[in-house]
């Protein structure tokens, strides 16, 4: 019995040290790591919920029997310590987001609107309330966009030119793309093949820059393979490499601690934008729990030699299970 307590110890000690540094390790594309290393905040909760609870409970062994509990009182310490990693790595990443910042040049939104889950006027008042040049929405057709665009421009009288890709009858295979009149006429381009879709614009006189929403899929067992979830991230992010001063929205359903998204920005020249700012840590999925312990999941990656991150935030926009995410961008003197 005692040594299936040893045992079932080291299995929970070397899967919360995992947790923690699946990067280093390698095994951020693993099943399993894949879907706990993107809740790092609920991660830290629980492991240091279980490791005071371990810990309480050896100490009370330890009071009552006059014995020491060592392999309880070590787990409870490895636990603790694991927690205390993934919180300095959430610090490390910031909850800031730059606070107040200059006029911007670019405002980007990106929302997951989870199948059309958010209402146009919604939508249209968070794109009034951001400032936003170009919105990229996963899971949106081009119907409800469009209703969007008419939505701002009966408030604002500003308009909006809507490009929309579904690469199947899916509801979830859909993603728009809102471009603002001030950034000049658009026209469709080239965008990285996707099994949720992508879709892109660029400005038709070719002064600006490409604009990408993304949406790879999920790290799902059973709906969609792990090794096409870590191949259409890497796609999805070298989409920032695809024309100097590039910006890649959207859904890319994976964080920081993942190498197809790591990998890609430790290459260059992107940037993630949140991160910049120091707003990595604030989480966009699932929209029902605290941002602190969501996953950052959504992002907006940019060209560093082009764009300098100055702000981001989250924001909860309707019943989605995603937060839009809302950046602002300066563009980089020559």
């Amino acid at each position: 019995m005692r040594a299936l307590g040893v045992v079932a110890a080291l299995v929970l000690a070397t899967a919360a040290v995992v947790t923690c540094a699946p990067l280093p390790l390698g095994l951020s594309t693993t099943p399993g790591v894949t879907q706990a290393v993107a809740l790092r905040g609920a991660g830290a909760l629980a492991l240091l919920v279980l490791g005071l609870v371990i810990g309480l409970a050896a100490a009370a062994v330890a009071l009552r029997r006059r014995r020491r509990p060592l392999v309880a009182g070590a787990l409870a310490v490895v636990l603790l310590a694991c927690a205390a990693g993934h919180v300095g790595v959430l610090v490390a990443r910031g909850w800031d987001g730059g606070g107040a910042a200059p006029a911007p040049d670019l405002v980007v939104v990106a929302l997951n609107t989870e199948v059309d889950g958010v209402a146009p006027e919604e939508l249209a008042a968070l794109v009034e309330g951001s400032g936003a040049d170009v919105v990229a929405l996963p899971e949106t057709s081009e119907r409800t966009a469009e209703a969007v665009a008419a939505a701002v421009e009966r408030r604002t009288g500003e308009a909006f030119a809507v490009l929309a890709e579904e690469v199947d009858d899916r509801p979830i295979a859909a993603t728009s793309l809102l471009v603002h009149e001030r950034l000049g006429p658009h026209e469709r381009a080239d965008a990285p093949a996707l099994d949720l879709s992508a879709v892109a614009a660029a400005p038709v006189d070719g002064d600006g820059p490409l604009l990408v929403a993304v949406h790879p899929p999920p790290p799902i067992p059973g709906a969609f393979p792990q090794e096409r979830w870590a191949e259409q991230v890497a796609t999805a992010a070298a989409a920032c490499t695809a024309a100097p001063g590039a910006v890649v929205a959207g859904d890319l359903n994976a964080t920081l601690d993942h190498a197809p998204l790591a990998d890609a920005l430790d290459a260059g020249p992107c940037v993630d934008t949140a991160d910049a700012v120091g707003a990595a840590a604030w989480g966009t999925w699932p929209a029902s729990v605290p941002a602190v312990l969501g996953a950052p999941i959504d992002h907006v990656l940019v060209d560093g030699r082009v764009w300098q991150p100055l702000s981001a935030r989250v924001e909860r926009v309707g019943a989605t299970d995603h937060r839009a995410l809302v950046v602002a961008l300066a563009r980089r003197e020559p």
